[in-house]
């Protein structure tokens, strides 16, 4: 009698239909999660692209805003100092002293008592004070030149000093001191004084000055008190045989 072959062998060689079916729903869900990772990947682009242009934008506020401030910031104060500077109160000179009473003149500090020598030698200081000139401030400008010297005390009286204007009376140059003649001698014109300022007549000069050196007045209030120096400094015409202010 024939063996009839073990069926055994053949049905272990054929795939459970369950596991088929697993590899089947595996299979067909792969694509599906490659669709998904694209799609995110574009909605991330597009949200980056989107935050590119708002971001350019206000960085380039930003920097409209700083370029207008650096650029309007200079034409501002020229425009102040152009238009309202004319109009501000001027500064007195640090060394200039208008007074409180009435009547009270305009006074420059010159110097400290003790620069000047005891012998009575004159000396030569420049008068310096702050320029205003139209639109312009110009701060410790020489303004004009004098010549200071002691005078000896008498009778106990407090030591005076004489102040003379550097400008000769004749032509407007300015005198020099020459010890030899002991005399104050002009270049131009022959022009000479004595130290007092008087006019000197010397040998061999013609003295054309209409009038002596211009004296200047010399607060003798804050000689006593402070040992300084201060005098009413004033310009006078010159050519004429009486001293007249310029105004």
């Amino acid at each position: 009698m024939a063996e009839t072959p073990d069926s055994s062998p053949v049905n272990d060689e054929l795939p459970d239909s369950t596991e088929h079916d697993e590899l089947e729903d595996s299979a067909g869900e792969q694509p599906a999660d490659d669709g998904s990772a694209e799609q995110a990947g574009a909605q991330d682009s597009a949200a980056t692209g989107a935050e590119d242009p708002r971001r350019n934008f206000v960085w380039q506020l930003v920097a409209g805003l700083a370029g207008g401030i650096v650029a309007v910031g200079p034409v501002a104060v020229g425009l102040y100092t152009f238009l309202l500077n004319p109009f501000k109160r001027q500064r007195p000179p640090r060394n200039f002293d208008q007074g409180s009473a009435e009547g009270a003149t305009s006074e420059y500090r010159i110097a400290p008592l003790a620069a000047l020598p005891a012998d009575g030698m004159p000396r030569r200081f420049a008068v310096i004070a702050d320029k205003t000139d139209g639109w312009n401030f110009t701060p410790s400008q020489p303004i004009g030149a004098i010549y200071v010297a002691r005078q000896p005390s008498v009778d106990g009286q407090p030591e005076q000093v004489v102040a003379l204007h550097a400008t000769c009376p004749h032509a407007g140059c300015t005198v020099s001191f020459d010890i030899d003649t002991d005399a104050f001698l002009c270049p131009c014109h022959n022009s000479s004084f004595a130290k007092d300022g008087a006019k000197k007549d010397l040998a061999g000069r013609t003295n054309p000055s209409p009038r002596a050196l211009d004296e200047l007045k010399v607060n003798q209030a804050k000689l006593d008190s402070d040992g300084e120096i201060w005098i009413e400094f004033v310009n006078y015409y010159t050519g004429r045989a009486s001293m007249i202010a310029k105004r």
